[in-house]
């Protein structure tokens, strides 16, 4: 099992989801991915919204540990 780590975002009261489909059904995702050897869960946060495109730069270093 890989340890991954998921954003919350949220944007004038909406909460950033990614839609996904499998199988026929359509379901939704808190955006993140795994993280990489050597890399906080931040740092793994904060790669893969860049990966996404979802959040500007500058939104992307308030990333905070939760938990």
């Amino acid at each position: 099992m890989r340890i991954r780590a998921v954003a919350v975002v949220i944007e004038q009261g909406h909460l950033l989801v990614i839609r996904r489909r499998r199988d026929g059904r359509e379901y939704s995702v808190l955006p993140g991915g795994g993280i990489e050897p050597g890399e906080t869960p931040q740092d793994a946060c904060r790669r893969e919204l860049a990966l996404a495109q979802l959040v500007p730069s500058a939104a992307r270093e308030a990333v905070r540990l939760a938990g």
